[in-house]
């Protein structure tokens, strides 16, 4: 009887142990989990303004691309 009162108590131990081990990696993962969504909303931000830069871009090269022609306009103007 002594043995099988000692090993419920080891295994009592055992548990508790569990639980704190369930506990800790159970904050971590939420931690993780909180990391993650945080980064995605970074990535979306990010995205959008890279949407920007590209549109903001495309609307200047098309703008130099109309002066370049105006002024090829103009110097062949000037040329004759």
């Amino acid at each position: 009887m002594d043995l099988l009162g000692e090993r419920m108590l080891h295994l009592r131990e055992e548990l508790r142990a569990i639980r704190d081990d369930i506990a800790v990696l159970t904050g971590i993962a939420i931690r993780v989990e909180g990391a993650v969504q945080e980064l995605t909303v970074e990535l979306r931000g990010m995205r959008s303004q890279q949407t920007r830069t590209e549109r903001d871009a495309t609307s200047l090269a098309e703008r130099v691309g109309s002066l370049e022609e105006r002024l090829e306009r103009l110097e062949s103007r000037l040329l004759t």
